[in-house]
């Protein structure tokens, strides 16, 4: 069974790369812009598509690359990783930078931006039972993992960069009773209606991406957001492309130009306007004088 899958990618990237071979014989070089299912970052169906923050902020970017013949393509994680790694003509604006990915990845020299990291998502009852300082000094993930205070529940395809990721894999292996893995469709709404008729405790997510799917389902109740001690205040957000010779063409070109542009300041007005309050608060804190 493995085989086959992989024989079936194979196949779909050769005819993919037959198909851009073709594409890029034109006057200009392609470069396919990839982008997630990830309201309120990118909105890829429905009469709100392409409206997302960064949809409208990756629009811009085209603009600013007349010489490339810039395509927008829906994929997932897995997919964009593994076209990065093949070396294929592709950008993303959605990929944290770590070190695994610069080695088949450049990254642009400064960021686009920055956005708050992922946060311990409670009901507020919850919350307030881990003390009144959790909301303003932050939660040790291992410790209330360790100390039998929550139940996390996660989604196996989700991961939120090195440090909590290890954090989360190594609580798995220590304390199999306190992280449970939910195969929800990698939806995190079916996480929070977990978290909500108390099955589990917690669960991670950005707390614009809730605020979004609290938007469109009703039944979703309110929620506070936890810092963790393991992440940093905020988290920069590059442009991103494959180690190709049309990727380091595209990262040079704005390189060059720089990120201090209307749309990139529109970009941080849009988000923050987003955010929940006490959130807000805190990213205007951390990112003050920046």
């Amino acid at each position: 069974m493995p085989r086959v899958g992989v024989t079936s990618f194979r196949t779909s990237l050769l005819a993919w790369m037959l198909g851009c071979t073709f594409a890029c014989a034109g006057d200009k070089p392609v470069v396919r812009w990839l982008v997630l299912d990830f309201p309120p970052f990118h909105i890829v169906s429905g009469p709100d598509r392409g409206t997302g923050l960064r949809d409208r902020y990756l629009d811009a970017l085209r603009a600013r690359l007349p010489d490339f013949d810039s395509r927008v393509e829906v994929s997932d994680t897995t997919r964009q990783t593994a076209l990065m790694q093949a070396g294929l003509p592709v950008c993303s604006i959605s990929m944290l930078k770590t070190p695994e990915r610069e080695r088949y990845m450049v990254f642009s020299d400064q960021p686009y931006g920055v956005q708050l990291p992922v946060r311990l998502i409670m009901t507020n009852t919850g919350a307030a039972a881990l003390g009144p300082l959790a909301e303003d000094q932050g939660v040790d993930l291992m410790h209330v993992l360790g100390g039998g205070l929550i139940r996390l529940g996660v989604l196996p395809k989700r991961r939120f960069g090195p440090m909590i990721d290890n954090v989360v894999d190594e609580a798995r292996r220590r304390y199999p009773s306190a992280v449970l893995e939910f195969n929800e469709n990698d939806v995190l709404a079916s996480l929070l209606d977990l978290v909500g008729k108390g099955r589990i405790e917690a669960a991670l997510g950005y707390s614009v991406e809730v605020e979004q799917l609290r938007l469109r389902n009703a039944k979703l109740g309110e929620y506070t957001f936890l810092p963790l001690t393991q992440a940093p205040d905020v988290v920069p957000t590059y442009v991103a492309c494959s180690r190709s010779t049309i990727g380091g063409r595209v990262i040079a070109q704005l390189n060059a130009q720089g990120f201090n542009d209307a749309a990139t300041r529109q970009l941080r007005q849009d988000y923050l306007a987003l955010l929940p309050l006490a959130e807000r608060k805190r990213f205007e804190r951390a990112t003050a004088g920046r």
